[in-house]
């Protein structure tokens, strides 16, 4: 069985930057080819994404676009086949722990265990054109290394959640002994009190 697909199937989520709520009721639809990611892929990044701007405050990450290379891509792969226990290091809310490997350039980087194990770096901009280039980088660095993963469009917000709204994404599905995991990289804006930034999640999924 499939368990990316059986999960979904029986845990109604829900998204706001990422921010999952396992007691409100949403669904993760398809459209053609085109995800409606939900919360079904990200179980966490909300509390990632306010904690990161606690420790910024007003600060915002200059533009800089480091290479994550397929090295690291593979070491958190690996690593997820064993949920991810050992990179996890203290617990800073609950199911929302540190990680002691970080992606190249990322602001900060977590593991979520919740009905899933999902590990996801952000990145932070003050521009859409950043963090869109931003995007672009790191959907052709997963390209490349993610041979046989199959891509699919996750589809954009139509309104924002709590000042958070996923403008784009793709997703990268593995098949063999990786079937239960899922890259994907997120193009999201966040509005708040200080005005509006946008953030990168370049995150991995494994499916329980």
């Amino acid at each position: 069985m499939n368990r990316r697909n059986d999960r979904c199937g029986k845990w109604k989520r829900v998204r706001a930057l990422g921010k999952v709520s396992f007691a409100t009721p949403c669904t993760l639809s398809v459209r053609g080819s085109v995800w409606s990611w939900g919360s079904c892929a990200t179980v966490f990044q909300m509390k990632l994404a306010l904690s990161l701007c606690a420790t910024l405050g007003l600060l915002l990450t200059p533009v800089a676009f480091a290479q994550i290379s397929c090295s690291e891509f593979a070491r958190i792969t690996s690593e997820g086949l064993g949920d991810f226990s050992a990179i996890a290091g203290d617990e800073v809310q609950d199911d929302l722990f540190e990680s002691s490997v970080w992606l190249s350039g990322a602001d900060d980087c977590g593991i979520g265990v919740e009905w899933d194990s999902i590990y996801t770096c952000l990145y932070r901009f003050d521009s859409y054109a950043s963090a869109s280039a931003s995007l672009s980088t790191h959907l052709a660095e997963l390209s490349s290394c993610l041979a046989g993963w199959a891509p699919s469009s996750i589809a954009a917000d139509d309104v924002a959640n709590d000042g958070f709204r996923t403008l784009s994404g793709t997703r990268y599905s593995g098949a063999g002994d990786y079937e239960d995991m899922d890259w994907a990289v997120i193009l999201q804006e966040h509005t708040g009190e200080h005005g509006t930034d946008y953030h990168v999640l370049v995150e991995l999924v494994y499916w329980l």
